[in-house]
């Protein structure tokens, strides 16, 4: 509330609105307008499984599949936070998914769990 509010004023963080939040664009399609607006950010916060989804293409990857490897496209360092409701999830060990999987096949769409990701191409 109060302190983001003062990162607003004082220019450290922008919320914006855009007709692609509501579309059914991907992340590698956004707009020049966006990806101008994204270039120049030391962050990109990116919320929910939607949003997970689109900076996949909503394409059904390998669970060990880096993030950084498929999301070379986009233009600033990113955080997406999300709880899991689609059959899609990277950057994951082989021993992480084994295990999911025995502990509850139904690890990847039943929402009792969550993942932050952060990718940073400079890194």
């Amino acid at each position: 509330g109060k302190k983001a509010s003062i990162l607003i004023s004082a220019a450290r963080l922008k919320i914006s609105e855009h007709f692609f939040w509501n579309s059914p664009l991907m992340f590698p399609d956004l707009t020049q307008e966006l990806y101008g607006n994204f270039s120049g950010s030391d962050l990109v916060l990116l919320k929910g499984d939607a949003n997970y989804r689109r900076l996949l293409s909503d394409r059904r990857w390998d669970h060990t599949i880096s993030m950084n490897d498929i999301t070379g496209y986009f233009p600033a360092p990113f955080a997406v936070l999300r709880t899991l409701k689609s059959e899609l999830a990277v950057d994951l060990t082989l021993e992480q998914v084994r295990r999911l999987e025995e502990e509850d096949p139904e690890w990847l769409v039943n929402g009792k769990r969550g993942m932050i990701r952060f990718v940073d191409k400079s890194f």
